[in-house]
């Protein structure tokens, strides 16, 4: 044991004698003792250095009078592309909320925003050397009519209007829309998460009609986005949200989501809906844009399952109550 604590050298040729160590332990101890003594012997405002003044303010440095062409698209910018991209392809929707529909319409968080400057563009601007570079947004658009649906980005601009004055007013009156990827590069099903794609509403809400009874009981009446339902929903007991999120099991070729219920008692209170999950969820199949392909599996309720339909969920609690009785 003793070997494997110090090696040979250490054992058979000691550095100090035990009497020189002896001595050493005791004038680092009267060290310690005497220290305090001799410090607390000092003026008072020789023994601290005054603290700085608090203060929450920090000085920053003064921003670039250049660094308008790296900012994001502001509000007026944005419109003004969103206007542009319309009056060029006035099939375009804005969003994808009511009943799932082919058509084109911005998509994602992303949906318009900057496209950066080249970088030797933007150096030869910062140092003085060349012209301001030119804003452009790209735009993506998913393309719902196309053959076969796709998801299409559009490069349009050049924006004006925008410098060191700020870009709060925008003009497209020299711009272009020219496409960034091939026809098909990106397919339908990858298309950008958007929060209005109702596409899973009808199936979703079908399905909690149909598990109506199972929710009510094991929740109680809190369902108000089930429809034609009296008994789903009392006053005061708060609402549902339903919402969509991407699932890893999703490809290129079936995009599937997780459809997951949230509580919250009012809109002033929506962010603690994450608090309240309620004890069902499913997985939603878009393999295209034809909304008769679309389907709802792997039901799991109050951690039961998963089970291929509602109808199965439903038949399994039958079997479970059968069994009970």
């Amino acid at each position: 044991p003793e070997a494997m604590l110090l090696p040979p050298s250490s054992r058979a040729t000691p550095v100090l004698s035990h009497a020189a160590a002896a001595a050493i332990g005791a004038l680092c101890a009267a060290a310690l003792l005497y220290a305090p003594a001799i410090v607390y012997n000092r003026p008072l405002d020789a023994q601290f250095e005054p603290a700085p003044p608090y203060t929450s303010q920090v000085d920053l440095p003064a921003a670039s009078a250049s660094h308008w062409i790296f900012d994001s698209l502001s509000p007026g910018e944005t419109k003004a592309v969103v206007d542009f991209v319309k009056l060029k392809m006035p099939a375009v929707e804005t969003d994808m909320v009511g009943p799932f529909r082919k058509v084109d319409f911005l998509s994602g968080t992303s949906a318009v925003e900057l496209i950066e400057p080249p970088k030797d563009v933007a150096q030869r601007f910062l140092n003085g050397d060349g012209p301001a570079p030119p804003r452009f947004a790209r735009v993506t658009l998913v393309r719902g009519s196309a053959d076969p649906p796709d998801v299409m980005e559009y490069k349009v601009g050049p924006i004006l209007g925008c410098g060191t004055a700020g870009c709060d007013t925008a003009s497209l009156e020299t711009a272009t829309i020219e496409p960034m990827l091939a026809p098909g590069a990106v397919p339908f099903q990858k298309r950008p998460y958007e929060l209005s794609d109702s596409a899973v509403n009808d199936l979703a809400l079908g399905a909690l009609s149909e598990l109506r009874a199972l929710l009510v009981a094991a929740t109680g009446p809190v369902w108000d986005i089930i429809p034609d339902c009296d008994e789903c929903h009392a006053p005061g007991m708060g609402h549902i949200q339903a919402l969509p999120f991407n699932d890893f099991t999703s490809s290129s070729t079936d995009r599937i989501s997780i459809v997951r219920f949230f509580w919250y008692q009012s809109r002033d209170q929506l962010q603690a809906m994450w608090l309240h999950p309620m004890p069902i969820h499913f997985r939603f199949s878009q393999p295209s844009a034809d909304a008769s392909a679309f389907r709802l599996f792997d039901f799991v309720f109050c951690s039961q399952g998963p089970f291929a339909s509602a109808a199965a969920v439903a038949a399994s609690r039958r079997r479970d109550s059968h069994h009970s009785a």
